[in-house]
């Protein structure tokens, strides 16, 4: 009886791994597969701090007209219009006119809401979301279960994958398997919901 409920349990372990190894090459696949849009538009730009070149990228979107006001979320409470523009050397007539900066968002889930309070507020149905494509899945994630808006994925690709050994780089695994982990808790929680 004992042998039998060993195998049970070894089974289930190699089921439960399978199933996990097998869930982050998907992952990965999917985050590889995320496209810049070569002519995106929508009524609001939003990004999702965090990653290297998410602001930039915004900003270079809004500079291009792709959508006419900015919402960077999830910035340091120290952070001003004056300290982005010595950084990003923008227009300050566009930072001025066209840039939200959002103080209060923690974390994915706070971006999310900060930016749905946003959009609500210009009354916005249209969204590009700037994030680093590794981060896109549970960014939109948290988003569509907030609103029904037509969010436009702008991945913000990073050098990640191009060197050949990405695989054997302890902290690029590290950070894929943490974010891969990150999107299993929202996709259980989200499921929980719905």
């Amino acid at each position: 009886m004992f042998a039998k409920f060993v195998r049970f349990v070894k089974s289930l372990l190699l089921f439960v791994l399978s199933a996990f190894f097998i869930g982050f090459f998907v992952f990965l696949a999917q985050i590889q597969k995320y496209d810049v849009p070569s002519n995106p538009g929508a009524q609001g730009i939003v990004v999702f701090t965090g990653g290297a070149d998410r602001i930039e990228t915004a900003l270079r979107l809004l500079e291009h007209k792709a959508a006419p006001r900015l919402l960077i979320s999830g910035v340091d409470v120290s952070t001003s219009k004056l300290a982005l523009n010595r950084i990003y050397k923008m227009n300050t007539n566009l930072l001025g006119c066209c840039v939200d900066i959002d103080r209060v968002a923690l974390d994915t889930i706070g971006n999310a809401e900060e930016t749905v309070r946003w959009s609500q507020k210009h009354a916005y149905r249209s969204l590009i979301v700037v994030t680093s494509a590794y981060h896109m899945p549970r960014s939109l994630l948290e988003l569509s279960r907030r609103t029904a808006q037509t969010l436009v994925p702008y991945p913000v690709k990073t050098d990640i994958f191009d060197a050949g050994g990405w695989f054997f780089d302890a902290d690029v695994m590290e950070l894929l398997l943490r974010e891969y982990l990150k999107n299993i808790i929202a996709l259980g929680q989200y499921s929980r919901r719905y």
